[in-house]
């Protein structure tokens, strides 16, 4: 059976040949990062540029070498990050636009980052905000301090740095709230 067969005589509760195989074609089933590149090494695949799709998660794009190794079945089909070779934006009126490798569009307001975080921060005044980055920018961290926000911080982040960050935020929430 061809991968396709395979995947729809499962999801048909039909019988195939084997059980359909799935690496990395979501978030719920990918790998992280850290166990991606000793995979690599341990299958002896030669080295190539990790490139990261769910930077929170640390989930990278699986090649498709680790793929047709183990015989899986689902490629991932998602709209590339825009720091991916190759992804060319274009500007579509209010928005960017983006396609991936098999012609779906994704389109994305032109609002940056400033502008949604003060637009949250007029909505709802009582909420903090911590902002999350991989791009750190001194003069940015301090504007944005100086809006409200709660904190800055630079991925990667430290489990205990951000439960700290986290607890703060709340205790300011927490005195906001009772002051008012």
């Amino acid at each position: 059976m061809t991968p396709r067969q395979r995947i729809l005589a499962a999801l048909d509760h039909r019988e195939s040949d084997r059980i359909p195989i799935d690496l990395g074609s979501s978030i719920v089933t990918s790998i992280t990062r850290a166990a991606y590149a000793p995979l690599r090494q341990h299958l002896g695949l030669p080295e190539e540029e990790i490139v990261i799709h769910d930077e929170v998660q640390q989930l990278p794009y699986v090649g498709e070498d680790v793929l047709t190794r183990f015989g899986v079945d689902t490629r991932m089909v998602q709209l590339p990050p825009a720091h991916v070779a190759g992804v060319e934006i274009v500007d579509d009126g209010d928005y960017w636009a983006m396609w991936d490798r098999w012609g779906s569009k994704m389109r994305m307001p032109k609002v940056n980052g400033l502008e949604a975080i003060a637009y949250f921060r007029r909505q709802y005044p009582s909420v903090p905000v911590i902002v999350l980055t991989g791009y750190p920018d001194i003069q940015l961290a301090t504007d944005l301090l100086k809006q409200g926000v709660v904190d800055y911080l630079v991925k990667p982040v430290e489990r205990d740095q951000l439960v700290v960050c986290v607890e703060r935020a709340m205790e300011r929430r927490t005195a906001l709230v009772q002051h008012h």
